[in-house]
């Protein structure tokens, strides 16, 4: 081996740990007290959601299409949905769903192209179908009911009112430069107050929007300024598509939203060897980022109400204590 190529690999190896060093300053790390509660198994959990009070879990499962409803301390309550197929109450490929302050449950599922609300007790409160179907839904003070459509459109965000009736637009430039790759516009969004906030998978942009006046009014940065993942272009029986690649790194695989703070779950610990969950933490006023804190457990998707931490990972729901 010559002593070029030996410089040239202590010179890479270098660079590499300064690389290491960098990213690992980046994040503000927090000490937290976490303690595990108990664990719930499930066939196919996907989605966690807290009720507005934090009295009840909802969880997503896909092993049998519902939504099942537990309490606090993890015991069943019920469930909502018929299971699979496009009949009243029956889901083909549920993506989202929300639990208003009268614990309705509103549910999109974009197959059937509808967002199905339920009442509390299970019965069908009503379905809407609004004008683009729905991919991502979030609610804003039982007032409006905000959704990101499946298919692009020239806006990001979708408002409607309860019943269905298409108000506004919004985030028309933050997707301009996107041209036709619609596929990296996937995200999570969440409300709080009169804002909504979405984080996109891919991209590592951090978007709030002023209902009130209707505009947006910030547009930030993640911690995890993700590169963008280059398209895949597929041909299927001659019928042209795209594909994220399933290595491309995430930005954003959850958002949760309580009082002043935002709660990011980083996709950054995805490949990690750490069997870690990283929670970035923002200010809602203006997106900037505040520190992070660490779940000694990897999750596919999570949900945190402040308070308490729910994780999924793989037939399994784990419920965390906080303590800051």
């Amino acid at each position: 081996m010559s002593k070029r190529f030996c410089y040239l690999l202590i010179t890479v190896t270098l660079l590499i740990i300064c690389f290491d060093i960098l990213i690992c300053e980046a994040r503000k790390w927090k000490n937290v007290k976490i303690i595990r509660e108990s664990n719930l198994y499930l066939l196919f959990p996907a989605i966690i959601r807290v009720s507005p009070d934090g009295k009840y879990i909802y969880v997503l499962d896909y092993g049998d299409m519902k939504i099942k409803r537990f309490s606090n301390d993890m015991k069943f309550i019920g469930e909502y949905g018929k299971g699979v197929g496009k009949g009243p109450g029956e889901f083909i490929n549920p993506t989202d769903f929300k639990v208003d302050k009268n614990y309705n449950v509103w549910v999109c599922d974009p197959e059937n192209g509808i967002i199905t609300v339920f009442k509390e007790n299970g019965e069908i409160l009503k379905t809407l179908r609004l004008k683009s179907v729905p991919f991502r839904l979030t609610l804003v003070e039982n007032k409006f009911l905000f959704i990101k459509p499946l298919i692009r459109t020239d806006y990001l965000i979708e408002v409607y009112d309860l019943n269905g009736n298409f108000v506004f637009n919004l985030g028309k430039d933050i997707i301009s430069d996107q041209g036709n790759k619609s596929i990296l516009l996937g995200g999570w969004m969440e409300s709080g107050g009169e804002f909504v906030y979405y984080g996109f998978e891919r991209i590592g942009l951090l978007v709030s929007f002023d209902i009130k006046n209707g505009v947006v009014k910030y547009v930030r940065k993640t911690i995890d300024e993700t590169p963008e993942p280059k398209i895949e272009i597929l041909s299927i029986n001659g019928t042209t598509g795209m594909r994220i690649p399933r290595d491309a790194p995430f930005s954003t695989m959850g958002i949760d939203v309580k009082d002043s703070l935002i709660f990011i779950k980083s996709g950054s610990d995805w490949d990690s060897k750490e069997n870690i969950t990283i929670i970035d933490v923002y200010s809602s006023f203006n997106g900037d980022y505040l520190y992070s804190f660490k779940i000694p457990e990897r999750t596919s998707m999570a949900c945190f109400n402040g308070k308490f931490f729910f994780g999924i990972r793989d037939t399994i729901l784990t419920k965390w204590r906080i303590q800051f």
